[in-house]
């Protein structure tokens, strides 16, 4: 680093603790940015019926562009978003974004979208996803809300086992 470059910059950490080592990324400072600079985007995959097979859906999926890491999946940033509290402020940027470009499809195309099931606790999570449809213009029926609690419990499983 060059003598008059002081700017702190956060690094990654290996955690060799594990049999692959892992990118352990830093919670607060960097993660924040993600909100601020909208740098986490819902990318598209297609839902297909399989009789037709004619285009039905697109499910939602998140990705963040970490400027270091690169494209990062959900599984990745998600529970960091939960443990910093900012999971409602990604998710309803997230959902804004992904209705959005919904409303350009034909509409009987619907858009699937992933909540985390800590959010499930979150009282006013129906209120703003009815305000988020509002705001969009997108109608209520062509939006499909999953749980992501397989992903969760994924995560309290690893964390379980690099605790100890």
């Amino acid at each position: 680093m060059p003598a008059s470059d002081h700017t702190v910059r956060p690094a990654p950490f290996i955690n060799v603790r594990n049999a692959q080592a892992t990118v352990s990324l830093s919670p607060r400072p960097p993660f924040r940015l993600v909100t601020a600079n909208r740098s986490a985007a819902p990318f598209f995959q297609a839902l297909v019926d399989l009789r037709t097979k004619e285009i039905v859906g697109f499910e939602a999926l998140a990705r963040w562009t970490h400027k270091e890491l690169g494209e990062l999946p959900p599984s990745r940033f998600i529970p960091i978003a939960e443990d910093t509290g900012l999971i409602n402020e990604l998710t309803d940027q997230l959902l804004r974004t992904a209705c959005l470009a919904a409303i350009s499809w034909p509409a009987n195309v619907t858009l699937s979208f992933n909540i985390s099931s800590v959010q499930l606790k979150d009282r006013t999570l129906g209120l703003r996803v009815l305000s988020i449809l509002d705001q969009t213009g997108l109608s209520p029926y062509r939006l499909e809300i999953e749980i992501d609690v397989a992903a969760r419990a994924t995560t309290q499983y690893a964390r379980t086992n690099n605790s100890g």
